[in-house]
């Protein structure tokens, strides 16, 4: 049983709602009295089919946040050639692609409606741009290219009826130098030393050393990290990749934050709930991410509100994605 079923049934064991799954637990019915309310994936019933549509499309999700001038990584959607009945003219979109690859010089690539950090590409050449595009087609009908922005911070918010649950950052694995040891001798000591690491890393697709880590490009695990730099292995932010959650809101008194902390997710608020007023949405998770620059825009925007990851990394982590699950589903009971 997976930690959000879990969580479910726990919930609904405890409200005293009859809690009936269906394919697999991919859907619940609960029920009690004569009210009824549906669970489907990570989606608990609170928003209209059409705002659901539009947050699960990432090219026309950041299309509408541009338009309504809420700052967010541009996405542009490209369908599969399996289908050439949604695709325009007779020209197909190759040429389209190698533009974007060439007007931004270094692209992400990923499944339009994808989650998790699955099907997600870094591309710096056409020969890398086209593997991506094979890759994704091969499993969906759609993919969309954005431009590669190294992300200082992600952080995500959960905000459900306009007031934010839950601030946390994502926290890419990472080392930290001591001026003698290789990327590489870092590594084996820190997964000898911390087995918890050794099963994030593990979690994750891919350990990379070659990406854009702020201004510099560190090559491969001969570089030695400087004493007190820290060195990260991988540009996924995503938890099922090996990040790890650092909770920002609500403030723990055992875990204090910083003020720049606390003004990092302050901003981060800002932008969600200026999302969730315009698309009118109840519950939803908003990624929000901080350039080196500091400037702050939204990456994605999900209604799908996944928090298993999150509940998995401790208890009391469990016991926040509880709380606002139980939430949702005592107001998905009253609609």
């Amino acid at each position: 049983m997976s930690t959000f079923v879990k969580l479910i049934k726990e919930i609904c064991q405890e409200k005293g709602i009859t809690c009936t799954g269906f394919s697999g637990d991919w859907a619940f019915l609960l029920s009690k009295d004569d009210k009824k309310a549906f669970i489907f994936g990570y989606q608990f019933g609170l928003d209209l089919a059409a705002q659901a549509a539009v947050c699960k499309d990432k090219a026309i999700a950041a299309d509408m946040m541009e338009h309504l001038g809420i700052p967010c990584v541009p996405h542009t959607c490209f369908m599969s050639p399996a289908h050439p009945e949604y695709i325009f003219g007779d020209t197909g979109y190759y040429a389209d692609m190698a533009a974007l690859l060439k007007k931004y010089k270094k692209v992400v690539c990923k499944d339009n409606q994808g989650t998790g950090g699955h099907l997600v590409f870094v591309a710096e050449t056409q020969k890398e741009l086209e593997y991506a595009a094979h890759c994704i087609y091969a499993e969906a009908p759609s993919m969309c290219i954005s431009p590669y922005v190294p992300i200082r911070d992600e952080m995500r918010c959960i905000m459900l009826d306009g007031k934010v649950q839950v601030v946390f950052r994502k926290c890419r694995p990472q080392l930290i130098g001591d001026g003698v040891h290789t990327v590489q001798e870092l590594l084996s000591m820190k997964v000898a030393e911390d087995p918890a690491f050794a099963d994030r890393l593990l979690s994750g697709e891919t350990v990379s050393y070659d990406f854009e880590h702020g201004d510099k490009k560190h090559k491969k695990g001969a570089y030695v990290p400087k004493k007190d730099e820290s060195y990260v292995l991988s540009w996924k932010h995503n938890l099922g990749q090996g990040a790890a959650p650092e909770i920002l809101y609500p403030v723990s008194k055992k875990s204090p934050i910083s003020d720049a902390d606390a003004e990092a997710a302050a901003k981060a608020v800002e932008l969600a709930q200026k999302v969730t007023d315009a698309f009118k949405l109840r519950f939803v998770s908003c990624d929000v991410i901080r350039t080196y620059d500091d400037r702050y825009m939204i990456l994605e925007v999900n209604n799908g509100v996944m928090m298993e990851n999150l509940a998995s990394y401790n208890e009391e982590c469990y016991k926040l994605a509880k709380k606002i699950y139980t939430k949702a589903i005592e107001k998905s009971m009253r609609n």
